[in-house]
């Protein structure tokens, strides 16, 4: 399964776009979906965690230029979403997962 999310422009006089394409195994996707249907959520769309947050980068600033690091607690897992931009243009973005260790006494 796919989806995309338009990059938004931070200069001027850049004639192209970017664009990121998201790609997920059709498997993994139902899975969570499933899970979501039963609790009575249907939803009509899939988006990427932290995509609406990438993009709306800067916060006060007039180009997001550097790595923005976004994370998120799950369990014993933090999923961090890290993108690169330089200016003004987003160079990559990609997920980084560190797994919590427990240390023992």
């Amino acid at each position: 399964m796919w989806s995309f999310e338009v990059v938004p422009a931070h200069r001027a006089d850049r004639e192209q776009q970017t664009v990121v394409v998201m790609l997920a195994e059709r498997a993994v996707v139902e899975e969570c979906v499933g899970e979501l249907e039963k609790t009575g959520y249907f939803p009509d769309r899939l988006e990427a965690a932290v995509m609406h947050q990438v993009m709306a980068t800067p916060q006060g600033g007039e180009r997001p230029d550097g790595a923005w690091i976004f994370p998120r607690f799950l369990e014993e897992r933090v999923v961090c979403t890290v993108a690169w931009w330089d200016e003004g243009v987003l160079q990559n973005i990609t997920q980084i997962i560190l797994i919590l260790g427990r240390t023992s006494q």
